[in-house]
């Protein structure tokens, strides 16, 4: 099972990168969840989190607040390969240890950090309810398409 899903995931991040494809973790992670929903009889779930990677060679941070990964059993699968593919990068689902872990005490970014990941954790509930959420539907469906074209038998 696990081979299977981490073809999949490959699969789909070299479609990404391929195609130029970013900022897409709701259909990436709808598509995966659904995939792995349909094929295997495990507990998956979506689940929001917040992304800290730091490039030395670019001596670079980035912080994503709001983005959505698939979990198995608390491990994360992030089937994004814009976030997935971030140097030294670090997964948070709680915002206190996200917050405290950085020493963020702006009072207006943690207000905004806040509220970015609670519309994801929002929506990575209504994806556990079975509610479809897709920001670009073209999209889920070229990456599904792609997939099913290039997958030789069923998970």
């Amino acid at each position: 099972m696990e081979q299977h899903i981490a073809r999949l995931v490959t699969k789909m991040r070299n479609y990404q990168r391929s195609c130029k494809i970013e900022k897409q973790c709701l259909a990436n992670t709808q598509y995966l969840y659904d995939t792995i929903r349909m094929n295997f009889d495990i507990d998956v779930k979506a689940k929001a989190v917040m992304v800290y990677s730091y490039d030395p060679d670019l001596n670079q941070t980035k912080i994503i607040i709001g983005h959505v990964v698939v979990c198995i059993d608390d491990y994360i699968i992030d089937p994004s390969f814009d976030v997935s593919n971030l140097k030294n990068i670090k997964y948070f689902d709680n915002i206190n240890t996200f917050i405290n872990s950085y020493n963020i005490k702006n009072k207006y970014d943690v207000k905004k950090i806040i509220e970015e990941h609670l519309i994801f954790r929002n929506l990575a509930t209504r994806m556990n309810n079975n509610e479809i959420i897709i920001s670009d539907k073209k999209y889920y469906n070229n990456i599904a398409d792609f997939l099913e074209k290039n997958t030789k038998t069923n998970i």
